[in-house]
């Protein structure tokens, strides 16, 4: 995953990723804080343990980002779309649903 930084002052990453019905985030493979600056770019390895296929959620699941800024703590969200790949060419689908596609 690549988070860049869309604002005018640096933003320092303090978390990423987090676990949910189906899946355990393991950890995320780059450990921070990470201080990213203005129109830079920061790539991240999350690993996660699927724990259970049929309960991994459907549709959209975006990856929580904790940031820290002048302004104090915030969460913001990112959306992350994979390509699936299957009988009938590439898919774009939610990253969740994908890693299980692949997996289950």
């Amino acid at each position: 995953m690549q988070v860049r930084g869309e604002g005018t002052e640096a933003t320092t990453i303090i978390g990423i990723g987090r676990s949910g019905a189906g899946l355990k985030l393991l950890t995320p493979v780059a450990r921070g804080p990470y201080v990213l600056q203005p129109g830079k770019i920061v790539t991240f390895k999350l690993g996660y343990e699927i724990t259970k296929c049929s309960d991994v959620q459907e549709g959209e699941w975006s990856v929580p980002i904790h940031v820290r800024s002048d302004d104090g703590d915030t969460i913001v969200y990112s959306p992350l779309r994979l390509f699936n790949v299957g009988t009938r060419g590439p898919v774009e689908l939610p990253w969740q649903t994908a890693l299980t596609n692949q997996v289950c």
